[in-house]
């Protein structure tokens, strides 16, 4: 194991394309413990980044356009080795920044609080809000989605 210190500045994020998809799989696997990373890559303005610390990949953030003005943040994750450390906010700034560009007006994501209590505390300390819950069976969690305007 890595020894812990501040890492944000050696933190490099790049957007990327399917074919980096094979460096998202393990990672994706670790996390989630599937090898499902979204139903469908297929989607409007799909949007991949991954924060590579030197050479590894510590995280990756996946998205798309929902609509012209809604962009979904569909999945991300950190390796626990990596996490408190900046890293997914400077995914979750870069993606920002980047459908902020494409012209969408808002940003939501989903997340299960009992399984990643990090996601839903990055949301809200970063502005973002609730605007929906539901139970979701298959997690046995409530899934909370939350909204940010650009």
């Amino acid at each position: 194991m890595r020894k812990q210190t501040h890492l944000l500045d050696e933190v490099l994020v790049r957007s990327v394309d399917l074919s980096a998809l094979e460096v998202i799989k393990p990672v994706n696997k670790k996390l989630f413990g599937e090898d499902r990373i979204i139903n469908d890559l297929n989607q409007r303005d799909l949007l991949i980044l991954i924060a590579y610390v030197g050479d590894i990949p510590a995280g990756f953030k996946l998205g798309y356009g929902l609509d012209s003005s809604t962009f979904y943040s569909a999945k991300s994750g950190v390796l626990p080795e990596y996490r408190r450390e900046g890293v997914a906010s400077k995914l979750l700034y870069r993606m920002m920044l980047e459908v902020k560009k494409k012209g969408y007006e808002c940003m939501v994501f989903d997340t299960l609080p009992k399984r990643f209590p990090g996601m839903i505390n990055l949301g809200l300390k970063e502005g973002f809000l609730p605007i929906s819950v539901e139970w979701n069976s298959v997690y046995d969690d409530y899934q909370v989605r939350l909204k940010l305007k650009l």
